[in-house]
């Protein structure tokens, strides 16, 4: 049965190995078009806004994308969560996921209410939420977003 990461050694071929791959799984022709969609075009301005794009399980190219790319880096965060890839080698590359947390992260308490899924979302959440690295990119998309959201108000 293999054991976790031994975190104090860093990173070695197997994470490279494991990045690689992820890499290659994001350049996938529908996940890349999951990734413009939840990066570039989603905008929640509610929770309702969130729910009602769940709500359309099947039915639209929304809803599939923004399912798979949160499925996706739910996987990723769970391989680093785990131990199994390197938090450092994932955080010099990807900062996608920390973009969609930060769209998400108003509206996830009532998104998780609503669904009865306390666990929507989590390993996302505890990816960006548990590291000074991601907290810091966290808070200057926060900052980025607010500024474009008072720059629209004007």
């Amino acid at each position: 049965m293999p054991t976790k990461k031994d975190a104090l050694h860093g990173p070695d071929h197997h994470d490279a190995e494991i990045l690689l791959k992820l890499y290659e799984l994001r350049r996938e022709t529908e996940m890349r078009k999951a990734r413009d969609w939840c990066t570039l075009e989603f905008r929640p301005a509610s929770a309702e806004d969130v729910l009602a794009l769940l709500r359309d399980t099947g039915k639209t190219d929304h809803n599939r994308w923004f399912r798979q790319f949160v499925t996706y880096y739910e996987m990723v965060a769970s391989l680093v969560l785990r131990g199994i890839l390197d938090r450092d080698l994932l955080e010099d590359s990807v900062g996608e996921y920390i973009g969609f947390y930060a769209l998400l992260k108003p509206f996830l308490k009532q998104v998780r209410e609503a669904m009865r899924l306390p666990s929507f979302m989590k390993n996302i959440e505890r990816l960006v939420e548990e590291s000074q690295r991601g907290r810091d990119h966290l808070a200057a998309i926060e900052k980025w977003l607010a500024a474009g959201k008072s720059s629209q108000k004007a």
